[in-house]
């Protein structure tokens, strides 16, 4: 039976990548699963915002919040990209759309 790694809870679970992971497949999933109220508090496991809440990372597998394929397109080259990539961003995370 699958629980969380922190808290030992069986509900609102989610699948973390293995180390490493690039915004990975369902096969690059590790066997450990962190529910979505220790995901919030525990530093060590983040989620990319691009990702879709698909599943957590690794702390060390972000950048500045972002896995390594989403970074790329998030980083600014100048300020008026810049905020197209904000605007960008804010639109695939509203829920409206």
């Amino acid at each position: 039976m699958k629980k969380c790694i922190e808290c030992k809870c069986l509900e609102n679970l989610v699948p973390i990548f293995k180390r490493g992971s690039n915004n990975g497949t369902a096969e690059d999933y590790s066997r450990k699963m962190i529910c979505e109220d220790c995901l919030e508090n525990y530093e060590e496991y983040g989620r990319c915002p691009l990702c879709q809440d698909e599943a957590a990372y690794h702390e060390r597998d972000l950048i500045d919040g972002y896995c390594r394929e989403h970074y790329d397109e998030v980083t600014p080259y100048d300020e008026e990209e810049a905020e197209d990539k904000r605007s960008y961003a804010e639109y695939l995370m509203d829920p409206s759309h």
